[in-house]
């Protein structure tokens, strides 16, 4: 019988651009202008600071929720498997926290 393993040590700050959310990533959206769209793909559970204004964002594996910087009692909740816009009134988001 297999047994699960963990991460690797390199796994725990994983994040990176992409054309898409890819499967069980926690993700945020932006537009770069004409440089196109593109998806802030997270893939580990627990906070993981930002600095960017993102409009949409899917949880394409477990519930995360979004934190801004204008207003710290401010944010988005995403609940997994589902996708949503977020970010309006074009808050800063300062953070992400993906629940595992």
């Amino acid at each position: 019988m297999a047994t699960a393993s963990a991460p690797a040590a390199a796994d725990v700050s994983a994040k990176f651009w992409d054309t898409k959310c890819n499967y069980g990533r926690a993700c945020v959206y932006k537009t770069h202008g004409s440089e196109g769209r593109s998806w802030w793909n997270i893939e580990h559970c627990g906070y993981t600071p930002l600095n960017d204004y993102f409009t949409y964002a899917k949880a394409h594996g477990n519930a995360f929720r979004v934190y801004y910087n204008d207003d710290p009692k401010k944010w988005d909740f995403v609940e997994a498997g589902k996708e949503r816009p977020i970010g309006q009134g074009g808050d800063r988001a300062s953070g992400v926290e993906v629940y595992c």
